[in-house]
C-alpha cells in the first residue's frame, strides 16, 4: 500500500517529493559533436540529474539517477492522493505551532 511506503521514507527523500530536487552544479564537460554533459546533484537527498546538450544549446537528454532508497519499488507513480500525503507529512514536520496573521 501507497501509504505504507510513504511513512518510511526519509526526511530528504519526502522534501524532495514535496517542493522538488534542489540542484546544484557539480561537474560538466565537452563530449564530441561539440556539446556537453552535465550532472548535477541535488543538495537533499543525493540524486543526480544528467543533462546533454548539443551545441547550439538544446537539450538533447535529461534523466535522473535516483539515490538509493529513494524510488519506491513496486509503486510506480504516486497518485494525486499520495502527493497529498506527503505535503501534510511535511508541513507536519516543520510546524512552529505558531499560527499566521
Amino acid at each position: 500500500m501507497a501509504s505504507d511506503a510513504l511513512a518510511n521514507i526519509s526526511d530528504e527523500h519526502r522534501e524532495c517529493r514535496d517542493w522538488s530536487h534542489s540542484w546544484t552544479p557539480f561537474r560538466a564537460w565537452k563530449i564530441k559533436g561539440g556539446g556537453w554533459e552535465e550532472h548535477r546533484l541535488c543538495v537533499n537527498c543525493n540524486s543526480t540529474l544528467i543533462r546533454l546538450i548539443d551545441k547550439q544549446g538544446y537539450t538533447v537528454y535529461r534523466r535522473i539517477a535516483y539515490a538509493d532508497g529513494y524510488v519506491l519499488k513496486g509503486l510506480g507513480r504516486l497518485s494525486a492522493n499520495d502527493r497529498a500525503a506527503i505535503r501534510l507529512a511535511s508541513v507536519k514536520a516543520h510546524e512552529t505551532g505558531q499560527m499566521a496573521e
